[in-house]
């Protein structure tokens, strides 16, 4: 009977959404006119820091890199006559305005291929500025080349969002009828297929609960709590499966919670919601 009222309870909540509307957050700025963003094409080549490979994206899928998994087919050419065996060969993912480093370094071990070329299969789980380093380790030591991209939000498989409400031009629609402004656009989330060193923790996630769900879970209400620990491991799974289809906040609750959030409290829950 209790999970009966929990379920009901949560239904209640993503139709009828927060009764205290509040000031809708700024999405995250968008990557794509940051300076240190690269152009990314076919047969990109960057030469290592200390001069002695060169380094050539020869296929890229998909391309160009999206949220989600992605492979490098790559050619790694020593320039050097002496010293330039190619030994093994790695991908390290960053993100260069991650402070608390959440969503990097990770690295990824290249698979050796016919000759000179490596397979680089990695996971973005993240939208927005990555430095996508390949490191080439050889007789004469490491070096690195850096390529830094604007990731798209989206997956391949994620297919083309519905336009939002205020979106649609007006000869579009029924006379009298006024574009909704609060529509905003689908959010963006990954199942987390690893867990971060060091681990997220609570004291991580508590403020995102606190501001993004506690204004409806507050326990005053019919809304199940989210106020403390043992409320948030009691509906573990109901919050994953709302996060990852974005259901969670509703839309007409005048509450956002950013991708970076979300992707955050995901990572908690896939990793045993450690205190």
């Amino acid at each position: 009977m209790a999970r009966t009222a929990r379920v009901v309870a949560l239904f209640a909540l993503v139709l009828h959404g927060c009764p205290t509307p509040l000031e809708p957050l700024r999405p995250a700025p968008a990557c794509d006119a940051d300076p240190r963003a690269e152009a990314f094409g076919s047969w990109l080549t960057r030469r290592t820091d200390g001069g002695g490979y060169s380094v050539i994206v020869e296929r890229a899928t998909p391309s160009p890199p999206r949220g989600g998994d992605n492979e490098w087919a790559l050619r790694v050419v020593a320039l050097a006559a002496e010293g330039g065996t190619i030994e093994a060969v790695r991908l390290i993912a960053a993100m260069p305005d991650d402070a608390l480093g959440r969503f990097g370094p990770r690295h990824f071990e290249a698979t050796p291929g016919a000759g000179t070329r490596f397979v680089a299969s990695f996971h973005l789980p993240l939208a927005g500025l990555w430095a996508l380093t390949v490191e080439v380790r050889g007789r004469g030591g490491v070096e690195r080349a850096p390529i830094v991209l604007c990731i798209d939000r989206r997956p391949l498989d994620a297919g083309v969002p519905e336009p939002r409400d205020a979106d649609v031009p007006d000869a579009e629609r029924p006379d009298g009828e006024a574009p909704d402004a609060r529509v905003p656009p689908p959010c963006v989330a990954f199942a987390p297929t690893e867990c971060r060193t060091p681990d997220t923790t609570y004291a991580d996630v508590a403020p995102i609960f606190a501001e993004r769900c506690a204004v409806c879970h507050d326990g005053s209400a019919d809304e199940w709590p989210l106020t403390t620990y043992g409320h948030v491991v009691d509906w573990a799974d109901d919050i994953r499966s709302h996060l990852l289809d974005c259901t969670m906040p509703p839309d007409d609750a005048d509450v956002a919670m950013l991708d970076e959030e979300r992707q955050v409290v995901l990572d908690w829950l896939r990793c045993g919601m450690p205190r």
